[in-house]
């Protein structure tokens, strides 16, 4: 860990995202650290670039697990995954983006709800996280009751939803449905991790029961 007197192991994902040379054992050290590490060892590890390279965002993958519309299993699928550290207000920590609008075709707008309890890990291994699901609002239909008649944009059944669910969720989830992990707490910023199909389970019991 780069931190001052730790003698922890550091974890890869905890890195200075501008000189990529300092590691971390955990989010608050690298916090903590911001301010000295970016007056001295940042500055001297950095090489120069341009005014655009310094703004622009990377650029990475991630595995997602998407549930087509017209696909009876969801799979995974490696998408991109915008990383930004330009904030100055927040010297050091990324924000991450990643395009839902190409993954789900939504009619409205995209929505993300908590899947499962946060999961906790030991320090060194990084923040929390937590599973979530992103879907297009509209798509997702109580069978009968007051919403039964509002417009559900014309999509179709969700082929993979019906059939993890045995069609007995209390929804009729409708369109491309979206899970993916990200860390917690996730107010104010977004930093995703990949996911697994090891956490289709979580998936499928949260399509069921919501």
């Amino acid at each position: 860990c780069a931190y001052p007197s730790c003698m922890s192991l550091a974890a890869e994902d905890l890195r200075c995202s501008r000189c990529k040379a300092a590691y971390y054992c955990s989010r608050v050290h690298q916090l903590n650290d911001a301010r000295r590490h970016q007056r001295s060892q940042c500055q001297r590890t950095t090489q120069p670039t341009s005014a655009s390279s310094r703004t622009s965002p990377e650029t990475r993958t991630i595995s997602v697990l998407l549930f087509p519309t017209d696909e009876p299993t969801p799979r995974i699928v490696r998408t991109e995954c915008k990383i930004d550290a330009t904030d100055p207000s927040r010297p050091g920590e990324e924000h991450h983006t990643i395009d839902f609008q190409t993954l789900l075709r939504p009619t409205s707008a995209v929505v993300s709800l908590p899947v499962a309890p946060v999961e906790r890990r030991p320090p060194a291994l990084g923040p929390p996280t937590r599973l979530y699901l992103a879907f297009d609002d509209s798509f997702a239909l109580p069978p009968t009751g007051a919403w039964a008649s509002a417009g559900s944009g014309g999509a179709r059944l969700n082929r993979a939803a019906e059939r993890l669910t045995a069609g007995a969720a209390h929804v009729r989830w409708r369109g491309a449905l979206l899970g993916y992990r990200a860390r917690e707490p996730a107010a104010g910023r977004t930093q995703f991790e990949d996911v697994t199909m090891a956490d289709l389970p979580a998936f499928v019991a949260f399509l069921r029961e919501h």
